[in-house]
């Protein structure tokens, strides 16, 4: 065996037995790593599709405004550091000439809403068809919607599959009261589901 021979015998073998397995092993690495997300795009897509959603619907039911609110954590209690369950308004689609509410809906304790939000959470939407008339009006409504303007109000729950509370969304008209047939607000109920799954996926997809 000559000295060339031998030393193409031991590369040889270094590839086989070193290299080899390293190159392996990297492209396992590779297959196992999972791709990472793009929470800047997602969250864009999604922003995107629920105002889409709301603008169509905003359109189809020739509302003034429609908003989505949706319940977090906004600080904790001294001195147990219990956390202080608050909402905002996270997307708006308003109609030519109506003012914007989103700024002014940011970090509001739930206590502030408690009985609106639990009729909600209890029985899925609340009806409020006439604004003006305050003693027909329920949990001092008709004090907010004052500075909204406000003729007629119908909020929907926002939930997940598993019945838990994500949110809600508020439909208004402005210029006149605005009955709703029942048929409506079945129809409303069906897309407030739909854009309530929408919305559930994405804090399903932010949690992994």
């Amino acid at each position: 065996m000559t000295l060339n021979s031998s030393y193409l015998e031991l590369g040889g073998a270094l590839l086989t037995g070193v290299l080899g397995p390293l190159a392996v092993q990297y492209f396992k690495s590779k297959l196992d790593k999972k791709p990472q997300i793009d929470h800047v795009l997602e969250a864009s897509h999604l922003n995107v599709t629920i105002n889409e959603q709301i603008c169509n619907l905003r359109d189809e039911l020739e509302a003034d405004r429609i908003w989505i609110s949706q319940f977090h954590n906004g600080g904790n209690f001294y001195p147990t550091g219990k956390s202080i369950q608050k909402f905002s308004v996270f997307y708006e689609c308003v109609s030519d000439g109506t003012s914007s509410i989103q700024d002014q809906f940011q970090n509001i304790p739930i206590s502030l809403f408690a009985g609106t939000i639990h009729h909600v959470l209890n029985n899925d939407h609340l009806c409020v068809p006439d604004l003006t008339r305050a003693d027909t009006v329920p949990y001092g409504l008709q004090y907010v919607s004052i500075g909204k303007q406000s003729k007629s109000l119908y909020i929907f729950a926002l939930k997940d599959i598993k019945d838990r509370f994500l949110g809600t969304i508020g439909i208004e008209f402005i210029g006149v009261k605005n009955e709703l047939s029942d048929k409506t607000i079945n129809d409303v109920k069906i897309k407030s589901a739909h854009i309530a799954s929408i919305l559930n996926n994405h804090l399903q997809t932010a949690e992994k």
